[in-house]
């Protein structure tokens, strides 16, 4: 079993506990409900993005080891998960994501899940842009924590041209499609 995997799956299970004892439950109708399958969840998913990203920056020489370079595909995997989710909250959620860097290709899936969005996600992205704040910085801080380059937030000021990068594209009604 791969090393990532086992990671991942600690951190959700960590987090379905948690999603658990919060009492958050999906019904299915008046008389029944069940427990919320976690590649559901927003903010499950999000934490298991920001937790790779988070293992990745704190221990660059498993970017070496096979097996952890194979999870950071599994990235991608994740952030194509938001494709299908389109409640308020999921948006949301798919928009926080924002600071964070995902590497290459998963940014650039992000991205197009963005322009996808469209006007579901454009409040979201003014929100961010607006606000001084920065989810990732005040979390995780701006210095890059290895000498190989690997941070978990992008800088601000990139964060901040791709904020209006997201928001120009959607405005020009861009086009985009996911390729796997």
């Amino acid at each position: 079993m791969r090393l990532c995997f086992l990671i991942l799956l600690l951190l959700l299970c960590g987090a379905a506990t948690r999603l658990y004892a919060e009492g958050n439950t999906k019904s299915t109708s008046e008389d029944s409900s069940q427990q919320t399958i976690w590649w559901e969840d927003d903010q499950l998913v999000k934490d298991a993005i920001i937790s790779s990203l988070v293992v990745a920056a704190a221990h660059p020489n498993l970017m070496s080891d096979e097996r952890f370079a194979e999870h950071l595909s599994d990235v991608e995997e994740l952030v194509l998960l938001f494709d299908s989710m389109s409640s308020d909250r999921s948006v949301n959620t798919l928009a926080s994501l924002s600071p964070y860097y995902l590497g290459e290709a998963s940014s650039e899936m992000y991205a197009c899940l963005v322009v996808r969005k469209r006007e579901r996600i454009r409040q979201a992205l003014l929100g961010l842009l607006s606000s001084k704040k920065n989810e990732c910085i005040d979390k995780y801080g701006n210095s890059v924590p290895s000498g190989i380059g690997i941070s978990v937030c992008l800088p601000d000021g990139t964060y901040r041209r791709n904020l209006k990068q997201y928001l120009k594209s959607i405005d020009e009604r861009k086009k985009c499609t996911i390729e796997q």
